[in-house]
């Protein structure tokens, strides 16, 4: 149901109009109500008329059972309405959390005075993550040009 996604503009979402439960009841045994769409909190429906129109209707978890009952007695289609994606915002709050807690570590080590030890351990591990990354290269390369020409000479036996 495109039509019932809260991904609309906050101006548009306060045009939607409101219902009552009682109004949304009458309304889905009037065969009114095209389409409707629970909240995945159970808090909530929006509900699509016939005429086009979004209305949204607060409901409580309890009145959800009797709500499906009746669509269902009417034939209308319904479902629930997939939560928001947060996970942007998530990884946001926490890359800003992150950056912050760093800030106050080194804050603090530099408030004790070991931030130069700091300094120079990191430069310390960092060159020895070089120097590994080298070697591993210069491996990786060895191993290579050994499978190449071994599948030259083989290449060149079976041409024999």
């Amino acid at each position: 149901l495109p039509q019932l996604q809260r991904s609309v503009e906050p101006a548009l979402l306060r045009s939607v109009q409101h219902w009552s439960i009682s109004t949304l009841r009458d309304q889905v045994h009037a065969h009114h109500v095209a389409k409707v769409a629970f909240h995945a909190s159970v808090d909530a429906v929006e509900v699509l008329d016939v005429n086009g129109l979004t209305r949204q209707v607060e409901i409580f978890p309890a009145f959800a059972p009797t709500l499906i009952s009746d669509l269902r007695a009417e034939s209308v289609p319904f479902c629930v309405m997939p939560t928001a994606d947060t996970s942007s915002s998530f990884l946001i709050g926490a890359l800003a959390n992150s950056i912050i807690l760093t800030l106050i570590v080194v804050t603090l080590i530099n408030m004790a005075g070991m931030l130069p030890m700091l300094i120079w351990g990191c430069t310390v591990v960092g060159y020895g993550l070089y120097v590994l990354a080298a070697e591993l290269d210069a491996m990786i390369s060895e191993a290579a040009s050994a499978v190449r020409e071994t599948c030259r000479n083989w290449t060149h036996r079976s041409r024999q």
